[in-house]
């Protein structure tokens, strides 16, 4: 009854507890591998509130270690990978049991994809009449190995897939559908500080990763006050062979902030960015159910976001939003507006008064990859979505309305594309885009 949701608590606590397979609703889980709740707020809930409402948010934990075959495994199974119904650890096997098990429900899924190495686009799609499950590895697959800085790789590359292909997806989707959105565990960036783990703790390598540690034996002298140790029986994830020497794995131990293990007798060189142990940043993920909008939004509502004026390629671009109130409001009201614009990175206050007000914003866009199709109209759509939060007798309101812009493009502008090849020996595309 904790306000925390695990990840093997997703479907009881989440899709159970807002799905009645009854109403004719079809319910939608999405999947985000890797995805931080702060990427979350970022860059994925704004695209997904272009067509939906956020019916509930909770915090949300990877399990321990936050693996992805550990956790992701979990999402599907509705429960702990010790109490794994099947030995099969596909994920389409082990919801279709859930489902009958929980809801006595026996969908006729289509698997759709099943490719888990995909760097854009789904990874994992699965659908039927009642239910779809879909999950996005993007973020997983463009962190790991990939030496730039988080900021650049979120802004450049995951923002992008987002936009794109997650926005693709959701055109798909019924209007009226039920989206249970979550991720399997986060990133965090690694540290230089390494701790040895010597064979006195464990002798078989292949137990030994970065960030967790599987061993018959706990830490001992200065090394265990900067390790985190766990029964592994308390954990309830599957046990380990016993090692080398016959000796079983009896703990699980994670390095404290600031440290990542090493094997003794091998070279110190991790990643830039990867998840496996219990920090906040690998831990943390989201937990939300999102909906078809609410006719009732509160005192306010965004009647429009339009452009004004034609705009072309490298001019500034203005938007109007257009708020208006249902009844006249004599006093000062404060409101936020944001975009999902990395142009306009911060919220702006603004102050509301009388029945209407509009608030013009004015920026010059970066343009995103033109298509052939894109460059023979002369024109490029540009999706804007406005979010209005505000607080009003003591409830506190969130709403969005988007608008697709158009801008002229410059029919006699020369467009050279790189071969994905020559984009990455010049550094100009990390290894996980290339097609």
């Amino acid at each position: 009854d904790s306000p925390m949701v695990f990840t093997h608590q997703f479907l009881a606590r989440m899709l159970k507890a807002h799905w009645d397979p009854k109403s004719g609703r079809k319910a939608v889980i999405l999947v985000f591998d890797g995805m931080r709740t702060d990427a979350w707020d970022e860059f994925l809930r704004p695209v997904l509130e272009e067509r939906y409402d956020v019916f509930e948010m909770r915090p949300g934990s990877a399990i321990l270690p936050s693996e992805t075959e550990i956790s992701r495994k979990a999402i599907s199974a509705g429960c702990l990978p010790a109490d794994f119904p099947i030995k099969s650890r596909s994920e389409l096997e082990l919801l279709k049991h859930w489902l009958q098990a929980e809801m006595k429900l026996a969908p006729a899924f289509q698997v759709v994809r099943d490719d888990d190495s995909v760097a854009s686009g789904m990874a994992v799609r699965y659908v039927s009449p009642q239910i779809e499950y879909i999950v996005f590895s993007f973020t997983d697959k463009n962190l790991h190995g990939n030496p730039h800085d988080l900021a650049f790789i979120y802004n450049s590359i995951v923002r992008e897939v987002i936009r794109q292909d997650v926005r693709a997806v959701l055109r798909e989707l019924p209007q009226d559908a039920l989206i249970f959105v979550t991720s399997d565990h986060g990133f965090t960036p690694f540290s230089e500080k390494a701790l040895n783990v010597s064979g006195a703790v464990v002798e078989d390598n292949k137990l030994i990763k970065y960030r967790v540690v599987r061993a018959p034996q706990l830490f001992s002298g200065e090394d265990a006050k900067n390790v985190l140790s766990f029964d592994i029986k308390t954990l309830k994830i599957p046990l380990p062979d016993a090692t080398r020497a016959g000796q079983a794995i009896q703990y699980i131990h994670f390095p404290r902030p600031g440290y990542v293990f090493q094997r003794e007798t091998f070279q110190h060189n991790p990643d830039k960015y990867g998840h496996g142990g219990l920090s906040m940043a690998e831990c943390f993920v989201p937990m939300a159910v999102l909906g078809s909008r609410h006719k009732e939004q509160g005192i306010l509502s965004i009647a429009a976001v339009r452009q004004t004026g034609s705009v072309s390629e490298g001019e500034p671009l203005e938007i109007e939003v257009v708020v208006r109130a249902h009844l006249m409001l004599m006093q000062d009201l404060s409101i936020t507006l944001s975009y999902n614009l990395k142009e306009v990175p911060t919220p702006r206050k603004e102050i509301f008064r009388g029945l209407e007000q509009i608030y013009r914003l004015r920026w010059t866009p970066s343009l995103p990859e033109i298509t052939p199709e894109q460059r023979e109209n002369g024109t490029l759509p540009l999706t804007v979505t406005a979010v209005l939060t505000y607080q009003y007798n003591g409830k506190q309101y969130r709403l969005s309305h988007s608008a697709e812009l158009k801008i002229k493009l410059d029919t006699t502008r020369l467009r050279r594309r790189l071969d994905n090849k020559l984009d990455l020996l010049m550094g100009r595309v990390p290894k996980e885009l290339k097609s």
